[in-house]
């Protein structure tokens, strides 16, 4: 079956393997209509795509049931889960990122006295929990989303836990029904980015540029496996993403935006982590030296750095063979990967490797913890103001006398 035009899609076989073809001119269509809001709709074997774009929020606020998840009702026995997942790009389009997670639930009580507690986390970082009046009215979790918490890709869990009733009646335990409602939602608002990976995900959200040797084009079998896990790992836009071929494996590159490199020199940029033609990897933190291992293979480097002004990331091979990934790259916090086959193998931040940065700035450092009062000194202290002043009492009594 044939379908002509500019703006078609169609759905075919490649011996065994089903195939999704998309003509050159319905790429940014056919992209908003696989989207969580439209993917629904793609039921036949060929579409016409005439217009397709992703719903956009003005005032800040997107439900999550345009981010995949489903409102609705679960029966909860003991423990039961309830998530919605998105990618960062797909609500950081205009620069804003998600600082709050605002959940609506309504639970029914159950035979135990005990309330339920729903607990949300964020890509299994616990940001809010509650414990629920189990009498079927919307109930608001409210919980703040630390910037450690974001990634490339997200996924927003609300977990809801009962107490099963006593089997002592020889009553047959049964499950209640909870809901999360479509009201819930997150909010967005404008941060500074940093210098990571969540940062660079939300820069891919406007604009990115993905640079390739010419090589990738010449063997695409091995490469385009490749830039596709890194790319989608990284949260590149394939809406606003263009492709540049450089000819010259060792002419300097100079990005003009934000960038996405596949092993390719860059102008002015300042990378922590070296890699040789012998696969010998060296991280720096400060031009220390953290780490000189080799050899390595099967393993590749994912460094967030500036480049020409720009900033970006770089994606280097350790050794002569790259890693041929099996699993999908989740990037978290920091600014740069080890990726294996199996995806992520270490994960770490050039600028602060001791994680110093997320501790509070309020708080005690080193031995300036000892020298800070405490609460609990006002004890010891108080009931020796008060000896004090016994004795003084009986001094001045015993002088009167």
């Amino acid at each position: 079956m044939s379908a002509k035009g500019t703006d078609n899609v169609r759905l075919a076989l490649l011996g065994t393997r089903p195939v999704l073809m998309i003509a050159s001119e319905a790429t940014g269509k056919a992209m908003a209509l696989f989207s969580s809001a439209w993917n629904k709709l793609a039921r036949s074997r060929t579409l016409t795509v005439s217009e397709a774009q992703m719903p956009l929020s003005a005032d800040g606020r997107v439900a999550l049931t345009n981010l995949g998840g489903n409102p609705g009702t679960i029966d909860v026995l003991a423990k039961s889960d309830w998530s919605a997942s998105f990618p960062l790009g797909s609500v950081a389009y205009d620069g804003r990122l998600p600082v709050k997670a605002v959940v609506d639930v309504s639970a029914a009580p159950g035979a135990s006295d005990t309330a339920p507690v729903a607990s949300v986390f964020l890509n299994d970082y616990l940001i809010g929990a509650q414990q629920l009046v189990a009498n079927g009215e919307k109930q608001r979790i409210e919980a703040r989303i630390p910037s450690y918490a974001l990634g490339s890709k997200n996924v927003l869990r609300v977990s809801f836990q009962r107490q099963p009733v006593s089997d002592r009646c020889l009553e047959t335990p049964q499950a209640f029904p909870v809901s999360v409602l479509p009201t819930s939602h997150i909010v967005l608002d404008n941060i500074s980015l940093d210098d990571g990976f969540s940062g660079m995900a939300a820069r891919y959200a406007a604009n990115a540029q993905i640079l390739v040797p010419q090589a990738y084009l010449d063997h695409p079998a091995s490469s385009l496996p490749q830039v596709i896990s890194v790319a989608d790992g990284a949260g590149v836009s394939p809406l606003r993403a263009e492709l540049k071929v450089s000819s010259d494996p060792k002419a300097t590159v100079t990005p003009d935006k934000d960038f996405l490199a596949f092993e390719l020199p860059l102008k002015d940029s300042k990378e922590s982590v070296r890699v040789d033609d012998q696969g010998r990897l060296r991280i720096n933190h400060q031009d220390q030296p953290l780490l000189d291992l080799s050899p390595l293979n099967h393993l590749a480097s994912l460094q967030a750095v500036d480049a020409g002004g720009q900033h970006g990331l770089v994606y280097r091979v350790l050794g002569s063979d790259a890693p041929v990934f099996t699993k999908p790259v989740l990037l978290t916090r920091g600014d740069v990967s080890i990726l294996g086959d199996n995806g992520v193998v270490n994960t770490f931040d050039s600028k602060d490797p001791s994680g110093s940065q997320f501790i509070d700035k309020e708080e005690p450092k080193g031995l300036d913890a000892w020298r800070t009062p405490s609460l609990l000194w006002l004890i010891p202290g108080g009931i020796l103001l008060v000896l004090i002043l016994m004795l003084a009492g009986r001094s001045a009594r015993r002088n009167r006398q």
